[in-house]
């Protein structure tokens, strides 16, 4: 089974940003504006990655294996940032805008 690419939710005038969070250095993706400079609402731009995700079927596992976005457990109320739906992520480190990367509609 091909893993799904966030690439297919994005619309014209988005690209990706990568971040990372604390204990999970591996970098994750989100969709934000191509106008995205840094200072704009993080919180905003995962929200709407993860509805659009929801949106399109994805599961849980898919959810989490792209953006690192997974349910949240009593346990993790301290150390996570929390996104929508009951969705959370540890806590950010950096996040940053990408290249973009022409996307056919």
């Amino acid at each position: 089974m091909k893993a799904k690419d966030l690439r297919e939710l994005m619309a014209e005038g988005e690209t990706l940003a990568k971040y990372t969070v604390v204990g999970v250095y591996v970098a994750r993706d989100c969709i934000v504006p191509d106008s995205y400079e840094g200072g704009d609402d993080i919180s905003a731009c995962l929200e709407d990655t993860l509805h659009r995700m929801i949106d399109a079927g994805w599961t849980d596992d898919e959810i989490y294996r792209s953006t690192g976005m997974y349910k949240e457990k009593e346990e993790d109320e301290e150390n996570t940032i929390y996104i929508d739906l009951g969705y959370v992520l540890p806590l950010l480190l950096s996040f940053e805008k990408q290249q973009r990367e022409s996307v056919a509609l």
